[in-house]
């Protein structure tokens, strides 16, 4: 998607270089057979062919593997591969959480932090690790990278409030 749409990827902070798609009305788009549309926290992508939807996390740095309780569900619902499905999930968001709260103590899943303080999500354990940046190591960058700015770009951290 960085590719297609000629933007340049914040590795600490992918949200940031998808904020860009936001401000200027491309935050719903197509890439050849998928659909996407830019939401909160997530970038979420359907096959126009094969139903599939995926979410990708935009929080994690360049972890996209967050099994959102809801996303987690559709993407299993919508995957082919997976039908028949041997159990029913039914309400989305918490048959989801049921699913990652036991795996997570089957020990198949963990937790990690998010780029976003007070913000986790949850990830199949068995995987390469990626190094996720805190945002207070993002907020010190941040300021680094625009101290010798004028007018420095829109700064997500004092947006949510965590800049004093």
């Amino acid at each position: 998607m960085v590719d297609k749409l000629d933007l340049k990827l914040n590795k600490d902070f992918p949200m940031d270089t998808f904020n860009e798609l936001k401000r200027d009305s491309r935050q719903i788009g197509k890439l050849e057979n998928w659909r996407y549309f830019l939401h909160g926290f997530h970038c979420g992508f359907e096959n126009k062919t094969t139903g599939q939807i995926i979410e990708v996390p935009l929080v994690f740095g360049q972890e996209f593997g967050d099994l959102d309780p809801y996303f987690f569900s559709k993407f299993v619902k919508s995957t082919p591969k997976y039908k028949p499905l041997p159990v029913d999930i039914f309400e989305e968001y918490a048959d989801g959480k049921r699913i990652n709260e036991r795996m997570l103590t089957l020990g198949k899943f963990e937790k990690i932090s998010s780029n976003i303080g007070n913000h986790y999500g949850i990830v199949v354990a068995e995987r390469p690790k990626v190094e996720i940046k805190s945002h207070l190591d993002l907020e010190k960058l941040y300021k680094e990278q625009n101290k010798q700015t004028e007018n420095p770009k829109f700064n997500f951290w004092n947006f949510i409030g965590l800049k004093k």
